[in-house]
């Protein structure tokens, strides 16, 4: 990421102290969780309607359904409790 004064505040002690991005990344989570978990439906349906062959179930089944499991995870983790946001804002996230 690269620094520049839109993304920085300088104190009157000459600290730089950067601004937060918590919430343009937790945005771009919930957008990417969201289209992996469409993609997985899709392909999981597909493959149970349709009845491909074998060889793209097995690859479907493989790839897509870890991805839908995956895509779950990240959904939940992406939201957050109303007693969550202020602190989701002001400390960064450090794992469970």
């Amino acid at each position: 990421m690269i620094y520049n004064q839109e993304n920085c505040i300088q104190k009157e002690n000459q600290k730089i102290i950067f601004k937060s991005t918590k919430g343009d990344e937790m945005e771009k989570l919930t957008i990417a969780s969201y289209l992996m978990f469409i993609i997985s439906v899709l392909g999981i349906f597909y493959a149970l309607i349709y009845n491909p062959a074998s060889w793209i179930v097995y690859g479907i089944s493989i790839v897509l359904i870890p991805l839908f499991i995956l895509s779950l995870g990240l959904i939940t983790m992406a939201r957050s409790k109303k007693d969550e946001q202020d602190e989701r804002t002001n400390e960064p996230f450090i794992g469970y």
